[in-house]
């Protein structure tokens, strides 16, 4: 290969690759709202993108759950308020139960088996939370024995308001973090640290969209113990007292 050839290969290289150097990092999707999609051992936890009508006041946000130990199971968890569709569970004389379905609690609350994977339970007239296995013809989930991981009460509650769709690392996103919180509820809402700066006890370091880093401490993970938003002059501030 002359040098011309060689020249010419090089600067095709760049000019194809810079659109992609270019594009902006793709949006981590974290959790909606805090404290109803639980980290459950041995499955990987990812998030599907809200969905929000304020209009009609219908949103929803799904989480999958992938098991991480060599088995094919995938379970698909959907937090839902839609009137429309908690009504076709509403079984009654003008709607009946389907022979093969079995209604069932889990916990206190009624909920419905149905025979090919898939889950429903009754948060509230317009409220759901719907268990789907995606690999059910491969494994069968046990969605009841799962379902028990999630907080029922909390998942209801937290439906009167619409899940957050902007998951850009600002400020705000730490200054809903509490106390004694753990690092699994950290996760959930604020996704993972860079690095862990600490000597003595662990300190996160959250790096923010405009450059500045928030600080997160834990004498061990299972309590958070301060929250502080260094910026670029250096200046600590707590975002939760």
């Amino acid at each position: 290969m002359n040098a011309r050839v060689a020249f010419a290969m090089m600067c095709a290289i760049a000019f194809f690759a810079q659109p992609l150097m270019s594009q902006e990092p793709k949006e981590k999707v974290l959790a909606g709202w805090m404290g109803v999609f639980p980290e459950i051992l041995n499955y990987q936890r990812t998030f599907e993108k809200p969905k929000v009508d304020m209009d009609k006041k219908l949103w929803q946000q799904t989480a999958h759950y992938e098991w991480t130990g060599g088995r094919a199971e995938s379970i698909r968890v959907t937090l839902l308020r839609d009137a429309a569709e908690a009504k076709k569970y509403q079984f009654n004389d003008a709607n009946p139960l389907p022979k093969d379905v079995e209604k069932i609690k889990v916990g206190e609350r009624d909920a419905w088996n149905f025979p090919d994977g898939k889950l429903a339970i009754k948060l509230a007239d317009d409220r759901l939370l719907i268990l789907e296995a995606t690999t059910w013809k491969l494994f069968r989930s046990n969605l009841p024995d799962f379902a028990k991981s999630f907080p029922l009460d909390a998942c209801s509650k937290a439906l009167d308001n619409p899940p957050r769709t902007d998951f850009a690392r600002k400020v705000e996103t730490f200054r809903a973090l509490r106390k004694g919180m753990s690092l699994a509820q950290v996760r959930e809402w604020a996704g993972e640290a860079e690095k862990d700066i600490g000597s003595g006890i662990h300190i996160l370091t959250y790096r923010l969209d405009d450059g500045t880093r928030v600080l997160i401490g834990f004498p061990d993970f299972n309590r958070l113990i301060y929250v502080k938003h260094e910026d670029k002059a250096g200046k600590v501030v707590d975002l939760v007292k």
